[in-house]
């Protein structure tokens, strides 16, 4: 069973960091910059923004990485020709599922989707894969435009 729980809102990088490696399911519902002069990812935390590396290195046990932000789940390309995704830093070091956003998201999109996705994983016992299936059909049927319900992707 997933180890989960709110850790807060108006989340602080200090309060992130200290309390990342207790669960198992990391949900970050915020938003992310891609930083061209380093070739980095940041999620913007109340006080500053946080480099996922920071973040990663404490990410012993988790399972999930759900990062509910605009566009967390799209490869940006760099100056340099190279392509950088937020989902392929965190696939690559060990978190073995993550779901991002391929556009822009409006928020009541955002918490719907979640809402659903949660409900089908942790209530009805469906796959995460499954999961964000059944949780975007829903969106579908409710908000029947594409760019309303299609942004979340999961790398699995």
């Amino acid at each position: 069973m997933p180890n989960y729980n709110k850790i807060i809102d108006d989340v602080t990088s200090h309060q992130l960091l200290q309390n990342i490696s207790i669960y198992n399911v990391f949900h970050f519902a915020g938003h992310a910059s891609v930083i061209h002069k380093t070739n980095s990812w940041n999620l913007i935390c109340n006080d500053r923004e946080l480099n996922i590396i920071e973040l990663i290195k404490l990410m012993n046990n988790t399972f999930l990485a759900n990062l509910a932000g605009c566009r967390t789940g799209v490869q940006t390309a760099l100056k340099t020709g190279d392509l950088i995704s937020m989902a392929g830093v965190f696939v690559i070091n060990q978190v073995p599922k993550f779901i991002g956003n391929l556009w822009p998201v409006h928020d009541k999109m955002a918490v719907n989707f979640s809402e659903k996705f949660y409900d089908y994983w942790l209530n009805k016992n469906h796959s995460v894969s499954e999961s964000v299936r059944l949780a975007m059909l829903d969106n579908k049927r409710d908000f029947p435009n594409p760019y309303r319900w299609g942004s979340p992707v999961i790398f699995d």
